[in-house]
């Protein structure tokens, strides 16, 4: 039974994303989708003002805790054109209570955090905004890049989903965070900002085959 990797580009794609965008993937295959293997990638560019890449001493930072996931606002799961799930502007809350319930402070030192931006401290969280550079005198920074499992219904299922039995398709639907959401620190102002590029949905599938049953464990936000 191979298993194949698969890259979506986003519905009306962009060079770059930013606050208050919608961003649409749809995934379209035969083929019975690996469980919870879909993860959304980029690259993130935090800057201080304008266009002007945020350094260490601006102390501009995700949130620990939650890392790229704070991008989403919210985020919708549709199956055969039905809502199985929508995480309406409550889904980076949702991700600080699950990792604030599930993980200890040693935890965030593993590969799997580390690459949705999560961090061990405060100073390495900053780190990250700043970007990846190189070891030399002048370091040149570009762009960091992530990858997160995003915690949705169909990313917390017990079996593979047949995709044959769904209509073939699965369109994930996300409104991006306003930048006063996503970045923390002292000098986040008024011009402080995120970028997101080369945005991708990917997945890994296998050959189809029966299924007799797929729970997934969704999520409802309630207003109080």
């Amino acid at each position: 039974m191979p298993t194949i990797y698969h890259s979506v580009e986003p519905e009306a794609n962009r060079s770059e994303f930013e606050e208050y965008n919608s961003v649409d993937f749809v995934i379209s295959t035969d083929r019975n989708i690996l469980r919870n293997s879909i993860r959304i990638e980029g690259a993130l560019r935090v800057n201080q003002t304008a266009n002007t890449r945020a350094v260490f001493t601006d102390r501009i930072h995700l949130n620990k805790r939650v890392g790229i996931h704070n991008i989403i606002d919210s985020i919708e799961t549709q199956i055969g054109g039905n809502i199985i799930e929508n995480v309406n502007q409550d889904y980076g809350r949702f991700v600080h209570m699950v990792q604030s319930a599930s993980k200890s402070r040693g935890d965030y030192y593993d590969s799997s955090e580390i690459c949705e931006l999560k961090a061990v401290s405060t100073d390495v969280a900053v780190a990250q905004c700043c970007g990846e550079s190189d070891l030399g005198d002048a370091p040149a920074f570009v762009d960091m890049d992530f990858s997160f499992k995003p915690l949705i219904a169909i990313n917390r299922a017990d079996n593979n989903i047949p995709m044959a039995r769904l209509g073939n398709e699965i369109r994930i639907s996300m409104n991006l965070n306003r930048k006063d959401n996503v970045l923390c620190g002292a000098k986040q102002i008024l011009g402080s900002n995120y970028k997101l590029s080369e945005l991708r949905l990917t997945y890994m599938s296998v050959d189809p085959s029966p299924v007799p049953a797929v729970n997934m464990n969704s999520v409802v936000s309630i207003k109080q």
